[in-house]
């Protein structure tokens, strides 16, 4: 049966929207973009390599906080915000 995810040694991952998942995976979770992964091209938008979800950031260092979509690729990760902006 299905199981909760969990950040290691944090509180369950739950409340998920939509997923894509890759050798990058992220996740759209009430707005927010949080991503995981190998990270190898910068991909992740979290400054490095991690089994552990992250909350990514904007250019200015803002979360992203207003998401609609999210997709991840094993070179690339984008998100689709309500403003109209696709960050990559």
């Amino acid at each position: 049966s299905p199981t909760v995810a969990s950040s290691i040694g944090g509180p369950p991952f739950d409340g998920i929207d939509a997923m894509s998942v890759g050798t990058n995976s992220c996740a759209l979770r009430n707005g927010e973009v949080w991503c995981w992964g190998d990270n190898s091209y910068g991909t992740t938008g979290t400054g490095g390599a991690s089994i552990v979800p992250a909350r990514v950031v904007d250019e200015a260092g803002v979360p992203l906080a207003d998401a609609l979509w999210v997709k991840a690729r094993a070179a690339h990760a984008c998100a689709s915000l309500r403003d109209g902006r696709v960050l990559c």
